[in-house]
């Protein structure tokens, strides 16, 4: 079956090429001619393909297909087939000081792929120098290295380290979980970056031919890739993109929507989209603006909807409005929304809360709603919550996160600041990291706060328990 999916991309691709005219055909009898003659050819290329397949088909399949297991495939802590991976760092993998609790990555630096086997022991799989997420498919890691110019290059290798294949420059997006189909954003030979995908079984790698071409990948699901199409930079930064979807066996491309350049000059990429939700299986929504300033605080933007077939696109929430300034409608970039209303928060100094009902149109107060995308995790309380499948009320993941456990002498929790990263669900595991920093006034830039890395250390408990383990720390 996979096989034969790559076959009918190539199939597409030599109908594609059968089809181009010669430009330097003057006359229409000479025209008509070569058409005939090409369609001829491309029903010739197709048959011999098609039997082709067929042969392929009678013969068996001799891919070995690995029955595979995985959880939170994309992650920075993945199961395969009950086996827990992540990679491990250490403090020299990130720069001393960093604006805002940021630390960057050093590149170059080599790190431990660790597992975590059923029976709970941990060993070293193998030495990497890569950093973020861990895909996997067909019994390989798909990763990203860099040298120390941190300049990202795909490659894969075995759950153990071996048999390595370095597929290009660029990065990994995702895998589609029904064929195991491996998309990335891989450089082309003139180094412009293209929508690629990588054959599991062969380690083809292949670019999808787009009308629309993909500068983001905004989201994988079920069979469909999600994508920002490019835009003219100059209408970029005024509001205009285009929402974009494909199928991951490279048919029915479609142009979901197309927004207007009327939204704000701001931004060095453009606009962009930083909250994505589909309800029910049938209806996007999403929001979008840009990201500027010295800070890089999102700017204000609008929500907006549209079925999955491209029809009824609509701007929901944030639509100019006579007589105001643009930044009196734009709101914040997170929502969350439910098959009956949408929950959205103003860009205003004091911020407010709303929910408007999608039938009545009706907007009301909602000031007691914490606004967070669907399933994306976030502190309340003391506790690291969760709004699952567009549910309102959070579900509770760590009802108390342990900062004392750092023992650095912070008991009141008021010496230094604490941030909590890389939240993620695998299975019935929760894993998550915590950082300490102190202010560092050579660090600042401007207005901006510098800090200092205390202390980090990575944690994983059952959902909903009060034991957290200590994985490590650094």
């Amino acid at each position: 079956m996979k096989k034969f999916f790559f076959i009918c991309v190539l199939i597409s691709a030599l109908l594609i090429a059968g089809c181009v005219k010669n430009e330097t055909v003057q006359s229409v009898s000479d025209i008509d001619s070569i058409e005939l003659t090409e369609e001829v050819s491309a029903q010739e290329e197709e048959a011999d393909l098609k039997a082709e397949v067929q042969e392929i088909e009678d013969a068996g399949d001799d891919d070995e297909v690995i029955v595979e297991k995985i959880e939170n495939n994309g992650g920075h802590f993945v199961t395969y087939n009950g086996d827990a991976y992540y990679r491990q760092y250490q403090a020299t993998d990130f720069e001393e000081t960093g604006i805002f609790g940021d630390y960057g990555m050093i590149g170059g630096t080599t790190k431990n792929i660790m597992k975590i086997s059923a029976d709970n022991a941990t060993q070293v799989a193998f030495a990497d120098m890569g950093d973020g997420n861990i895909f996997m498919s067909q019994g390989r890691m798909y990763l990203n290295k860099s040298g120390a110019d941190y300049y990202q290059t795909v490659y894969s290798v075995d759950l153990n380290g071996e048999n390595e294949i370095e597929h290009g420059f660029g990065r990994v997006n995702a895998i589609d979980e029904e064929t195991g189909i491996v998309i990335a954003t891989l450089a082309d030979e003139s180094e412009k970056y293209q929508l690629s995908y990588i054959n599991p079984f062969t380690m083809e790698v292949a670019n999808y031919d787009l009308q629309n071409p993909c500068s983001e990948v905004i989201k994988v699901e079920n069979g469909v890739i999600y994508y920002l199409g490019e835009t003219e930079f100059e209408e970029a930064i005024l509001g205009k993109l285009k929402l974009c979807s494909v199928n991951v066996d490279g048919t029915n491309e479609l142009l979901l929507a197309e927004t207007d350049a009327d939204l704000y000059e701001f931004g060095d990429r453009g606009c962009i989209i930083p909250c994505f939700q589909i309800v029910e299986g049938e209806v996007i929504y999403f929001s979008y603006g840009a990201y500027g300033g010295t800070g890089n605080f999102f700017q204000g933007g609008r929500i907006a909807r549209v079925n999955k077939d491209g029809s009824d696109f609509e701007i929901c929430i944030g639509s100019q409005e006579e007589g105001k300034d643009v930044y009196e409608t734009l709101v914040e970039e997170s929502f969350l929304a439910t098959a009956d209303g949408l929950y959205y928060s103003t860009i205003m100094e004091e911020a407010k809360t709303f929910y408007v009902g999608l039938k009545s149109g009706e907007i009301t107060e909602a000031q007691d709603f914490l606004v967070q995308p669907v399933d994306c995790y976030f502190i309340a309380e003391g506790a690291i919550c969760v709004y699952e499948n567009g549910a309102t009320q959070s579900t509770i993941m760590v009802p108390e996160i342990p900062y004392n456990s750092m023992d650095i002498g912070d008991e009141d929790l008021t010496l230094y600041t604490y941030d909590v990263k890389n939240m993620e669900r695998v299975g019935d595991w929760f894993y998550y990291e915590i950082t300490a920093s102190e202010l560092e006034e050579e660090a600042d830039i401007g207005w901006r706060e510098g800090s200092r890395r205390i202390k980090t250390q990575v944690f994983r408990q059952i959902i909903g328990s009060n034991e957290a383990e200590i994985m490590y720390e650094y």
